[in-house]
C-alpha cells in the first residue's frame, strides 16, 4: 500500500497539485491521466523516489517491491538480451554483473548452481511477448534501434514480477501484437497493483479498476473502470458548472434587489439585511482545467479526382530485406487507410514508398489528377531549428497572411507568448500540433500520418479523431491505437509475412 498525504508540489513557479490525499491498494490497478503537462510523470517519479522536494508525506508498506521501468540504456549496452532480462531476479543479476564486468570466469560455476537456466525460459516468453526477434536474444542491446531496446527494459521489469509497477506510457513502445500480449499479461499472470500513465483508452479500458485525474492541481480517484470514469468526469464537470451558474445567479439577483430598494427609506432596512446576506455567499473558487482541446480542421483547396491512388503488383524492400511481395492496392476519394501490423513489418517504408521517398524495387505508384499532399512523420524531424514557432509555421506553410498563422497556431493551443518559443524546446506535443498547423494551412486533399497521436494527450486526440471524421479528402495513416484505429479508419491493411492484405474493422474488436 502507498499511502499520500497532504501533497502538494510546484515546478519552476507553476503549482501542479496541491493538498493531494490517495491510498493506493497494493493490488488495485490504476491509470493516471491528464493532460500534457499536468504532473503525471512527475507524480509516478514522486511514488517512485526519484524527485524529494515536495510538501507532504508518501508512506509505503514495508517489503513492497516496487518496479519502474529504467530510463537509461547506456548500463546495459554490452549486455545480451536475455542476460538484461534474468537480471530482473536480483540473485541473478549479482551474478550476471561479473560477467559483464570481471575478468576472471568466478562467475561461470556461480550461474551453473544458480536458476539461471530453469528461469531462461520465462525470460524467453517475456522476449517473445514483447515482440523481440528470437535473432537478437544472444545479441547485445547495442544491436537494438532506441524504442526496442526499451523493449527490452520493459521486459526486464516484469520479468523482476514486482509487487507494485509504475509506469509511464509503457504503450508507446509497443505495437497492437505487444500491446496485446501486455493485456492479457496483466489480466492472467500478474496479481501485482500498478499505476500506468496512458493516453491509450482501449488498453485502459481493458486494464484499470480505478482513474486517477490529473486536473485542477489535483489529482481525483474515480473508482471502476475507465468506461465509469469517462461518464462520472463528465457528469461531475457539468454539476459544478451548474453550481456555480446558480450560485452566480442567486448573487445577481440579491444585488440588483439592493441596487432597487437602497435609495427608499421604506425598504432600507430590507435592503440592508439583504447586503448581509450577499455578503454571506461565498463563490468557490474553481481552479481553470489543464485541459485544453486543440481545434483541429482540415480543408481542402481543391477536391482530388475520385481514383486517388493504384498500385499493381509492387514489390517493397528496405536495403536487403524484402517488406512486401507483388501488393496491389486501389483507393478512392474520401478512404480513410489504415495500414496495421507489428513492427518491423514495413508500415513506415510503404507510406514512404507511396510517398515516392522509397523506390519500390518492382511496380509503380500511379496518384489522381489534383492529389495534393500533406504528411506528418512520425520522428517529426521536419519539425527543426533554430527559428521560434511562429517563424517556422510562417516560412513552411507558404502563407503571406502573418494573421492567418497567428490565428492557426492560437487553435492548436499555442497562445501569442508560447508562438516565440525556440523548435528547439518544445514538447513532442507541441511540435505533434505544430505540424498539424502546418498542413491545416497547406489545405491538401490527401492526408499521410505516421504515428500522429504518439505524443499527443487525449484531448488533442478526441479532437485529431474529429478532424480527420470530418475531412472531405483522403487518409493513409498507421497507428497502434486501437480506438483511434477504429474510430478514424475506414479501409483496414494488415502487413503481415510480406504480405498486404485487407481486412474488416471486426478485426479490432
Amino acid at each position: 500500500m502507498i499511502s499520500v498525504s497532504n501533497l502538494s508540489y510546484k515546478i519552476a513557479g507553476k503549482t501542479l497539485y496541491e493538498n493531494v490525499n490517495l491510498t493506493l491498494n497494493k493490488n488495485s490497478r490504476y491509470g493516471l491521466v491528464g493532460a500534457n503537462g499536468s504532473g503525471k510523470s512527475t507524480f509516478l517519479k514522486i511514488l517512485s523516489g526519484q524527485i524529494t522536494d515536495y510538501d507532504g508525506e508518501i508512506t509505503k508498506e514495508k517489503n513492497t517491491k516496487i518496479g519502474v521501468l529504467e530510463q537509461f540504456l547506456d548500463p546495459w549496452l554490452s549486455w545480451k538480451l536475455t542476460d538484461i532480462v534474468l537480471s530482473g531476479n536480483e540473485d541473478l543479476f549479482f551474478i550476471l554483473q561479473k560477467k559483464y564486468t570481471e575478468a576472471e570466469n568466478t562467475w561461470q560455476q556461480q550461474l551453473a548452481e544458480s536458476s539461471y537456466h530453469q528461469q531462461y525460459h520465462e525470460a524467453e516468453k517475456v522476449l517473445s511477448g514483447l515482440g523481440l526477434n528470437r535473432k537478437y536474444w544472444e545479441e547485445p542491446l547495442s544491436a537494438l534501434s532506441g524504442g526496442m531496446a526499451m523493449r527490452v527494459l520493459f521486459a526486464k521489469l516484469i520479468f523482476s514480477n514486482p509487487d507494485f509497477m509504475l509506469l509511464d506510457e509503457p504503450t508507446n513502445y509497443l505495437d497492437l501484437p505487444s500491446i496485446e500480449w501486455f493485456i492479457q499479461y496483466l489480466k492472467k499472470e500478474y496479481s501485482g497493483g500498478f499505476v500506468i500513465s496512458s493516453h491509450n483508452r482501449d488498453f485502459l479500458l481493458k486494464t484499470v479498476n480505478g482513474v486517477l485525474d490529473v486536473d485542477y492541481k489535483k489529482i481525483t480517484f474515480y473508482m471502476g473502470s475507465y468506461h465509469h470514469y469517462e461518464q462520472k468526469k463528465q457528469e461531475d464537470e457539468i454539476a459544478k458548472k451548474k453550481e456555480i451558474e446558480n450560485l452566480q445567479k442567486e448573487k445577481e439577483r440579491i444585488e440588483a434587489f439592493i441596487t432597487r430598494f437602497k435609495a427608499k427609506a421604506s425598504k432600507a432596512r430590507q435592503a440592508q439585511s439583504k447586503q448581509k446576506q450577499l455578503e454571506r455567499i461565498k463563490l468557490p473558487e474553481i481552479p481553470v482545467s489543464s485541459r485544453r482541446y486543440p481545434r483541429f480542421f482540415f480543408s481542402l483547396q481543391e477536391k482530388s479526382f475520385s481514383n486517388v491512388l493504384q498500385v499493381e503488383q509492387a514489390k517493397l524492400a528496405r536495403g536487403e530485406k524484402i517488406l512486401l511481395n507483388n501488393f496491389s492496392l486501389e483507393i478512392q476519394r474520401g478512404d480513410k487507410v489504415a495500414f496495421v501490423g507489428a513492427n518491423g513489418a514495413g508500415k513506415t517504408s510503404l507510406l514512404l514508398a507511396l510517398l515516392g521517398k522509397l523506390p519500390l524495387v518492382s511496380g509503380e505508384v500511379i496518384w489522381g489528377n489534383r492529389t495534393s499532399i500533406g504528411f506528418l512523420s512520425q520522428t517529426l524531424e521536419e519539425v527543426s531549428g533554430n527559428m521560434s514557432a511562429y517563424e517556422w509555421l510562417f516560412s513552411n506553410a507558404s502563407v503571406q497572411n502573418s494573421g492567418e498563422v497567428h490565428t492557426i497556431l492560437g487553435q492548436v493551443l499555442f497562445s501569442r507568448e508560447e508562438q516565440q518559443k525556440p523548435i528547439s524546446v518544445l514538447s513532442g506535443g507541441e511540435k505533434t500540433r505544430l505540424a498539424i498547423a502546418k498542413i491545416m494551412l497547406q489545405k491538401p486533399n490527401v492526408l499521410f500520418l505516421d504515428e500522429p497521436t504518439n505524443h499527443l494527450d487525449m484531448e488533442a486526440i478526441v479532437a485529431l479523431e474529429q478532424a480527420l471524421q470530418d475531412f472531405a479528402g483522403t487518409v493513409f495513416f498507421v497507428s497502434h491505437d486501437k480506438r483511434f484505429l477504429q474510430n478514424v479508419g475506414t479501409r483496414f491493411y494488415l502487413l503481415n509475412n510480406k504480405e498486404l492484405k485487407e481486412i474488416s474493422l471486426k478485426d479490432f474488436e
